[in-house]
C-alpha cells in the first residue's frame, strides 16, 4: 500500500501561499463593514428560492466533457464498466450533472471578477471561493433526457465578525429532475422524481484575509489512485462546459495582482467531479455511488500535478484525496457505495 501522507516541504509554490500583507492592509472589518453586513444577512430571506434552470442532457456536451476530464482522454485505461459507447438513453457517470443547469448571465450583469452576483454578499466580501458540497445520487439521469434544476439558498452564516479572517458562507440546495416527455429509450419517469440532490457550499472573504496552508493530518493508506496535470487548456474547457468566467480560473494577471495568488486556480467543482471520477473507475462492478461529500482544504494550480487517492474504508464506503507533489492535500471527501437496484 501506498503511504500518501507526504511531509509538507518549504518550495517557492508553498511560501507563495503564505503572502504577507501589505501594512495598510487589514484583515478584520471596520464598524460600518461590520454593519452592512449583519444588515444583509439579517434582510435575507431563507429559504430563499432561485429561478429553476432547465437544460437537455445532449451528447455534445457529453463528449466534451470526455475531452476534458484527465480520466476518460483516452490517455489512460477505463475499467469494464466505463468502456462503452455512449448512446441515448446511457447513463450519466456521478458528477457529470455539474456541466448543465448552470446561471447564464449576460456580461454586464457579471462582478468584476466575472462571477454572478446571485449569491453576492456586500463589499468587502469579494472573493468567492467553492469551498464543498454533497450529492445524493436517487435515480440515474440519461443522455437525451430534459431536466430541470430547482435550486434555493438555503442558509447564510458569517464567521469570525469580531476577529481576524471573517467570512460568509452560502449554502444552496438544488435538485435535479427530470422533465417527462416521450423519448424513445428513455425511462417515463414523474417530474417529481428527483434523481439529484445536491448541496453547494460557498465562502466569501475580503480580499485582504491571510491565506494559510491547511494542514490534513491522518491520512490513510491509498489503495488506488490517479496523478494528472490541469492544464490552462484544461481549466479553459472545463470553464466553458460550465459557463464560468471567474477570473481566477482564467486570467493570469488577476489571479496573481488582484487575488494574491501564484496561478490560476483549479476549479473546486472540478477537482471534486475527478474524486468521484477515480472512485467511478476502481469502485467494484455490482456497486454504484449513492452519496458523495467533499470539502476543499487549499487550493489548487494550473500547471502542478495532482494525484487523486483512495482508501477503502470496507466495501461500500471509501475515503478520497486530492493531493500535490508538495504534500498539500487540496480536497478530501467521502463517498457511499449501494448495490444497482
Amino acid at each position: 500500500m501506498l503511504r500518501s501522507s507526504l511531509a509538507l516541504r518549504s518550495t517557492p509554490y508553498l511560501d507563495r501561499l503564505r503572502p504577507r500583507l501589505p501594512s495598510r492592509w487589514s484583515s478584520t472589518l471596520s464598524q460600518p463593514e461590520k454593519d452592512r453586513i449583519t444588515s444583509w444577512i439579517t434582510n435575507q430571506k431563507i429559504p430563499a428560492d432561485q429561478p429553476t434552470l432547465t437544460d437537455h442532457i445532449s451528447f455534445a456536451q457529453i463528449r466534451a466533457l470526455g475531452c476534458t476530464l484527465p480520466t476518460l482522454d483516452g490517455r489512460s485505461q477505463l475499467p469494464p464498466h466505463r468502456n462503452v459507447g455512449l448512446t441515448q438513453g446511457s447513463t450519466l457517470s456521478p458528477g457529470h450533472s455539474l456541466i448543465f443547469c448552470n446561471p447564464t448571465a449576460p456580461e454586464h450583469e457579471l462582478e468584476s471578477d466575472a462571477t454572478t452576483r446571485t449569491l453576492s454578499p456586500p463589499e468587502p466580501f469579494v472573493r468567492r471561493m467553492w469551498a464543498g458540497g454533497r450529492f445524493e445520487f436517487k435515480r440515474p439521469l440519461c443522455i437525451g433526457e430534459d431536466i430541470k434544476a430547482e435550486a434555493a439558498v438555503t442558509s447564510i452564516e458569517i464567521k469570525r465578525l469580531e476577529l481576524e479572517n471573517p467570512m460568509v458562507i452560502v449554502e444552496q440546495r438544488i435538485t435535479t429532475k427530470p422533465i417527462n416527455t416521450s423519448v424513445a429509450n428513455l425511462p417515463n419517469r414523474s417530474e417529481e422524481d428527483a434523481c439529484i440532490i445536491e448541496t453547494r457550499s460557498y465562502v466569501y472573504v475580503p480580499l485582504t484575509n491571510e491565506r494559510r496552508i491547511r494542514r490534513v493530518k491522518d491520512l490513510p493508506d491509498s489503495h488506488f489512485s490517479f496523478s494528472y496535470t490541469p492544464t490552462d487548456t484544461t481549466l479553459f474547457r472545463f470553464s466553458a462546459l460550465t459557463f464560468n468566467a471567474h477570473r481566477i480560473h482564467l486570467d493570469r494577471g488577476y489571479s496573481q495582482r488582484v487575488e494574491n495568488l501564484p496561478e490560476r486556480l483549479v476549479h473546486g467543482p472540478m477537482t471534486a467531479l475527478m474524486l468521484l471520477e477515480v472512485l467511478e473507475n476502481n469502485r467494484p462492478q455490482d456497486l454504484q455511488i449513492s452519496t458523495f461529500e467533499y470539502k476543499a482544504t487549499n487550493p489548487l494550480f494550473i500547471d502542478r500535478r495532482i494525484t487523486i487517492h483512495g482508501n477503502w474504508l470496507n466495501k461500500h464506503d471509501a475515503e478520497l484525496w486530492a493531493q500535490t507533489d508538495d504534500g498539500v492535500v487540496g480536497m478530501t471527501g467521502k463517498a457511499s457505495l449501494k448495490p444497482f437496484s
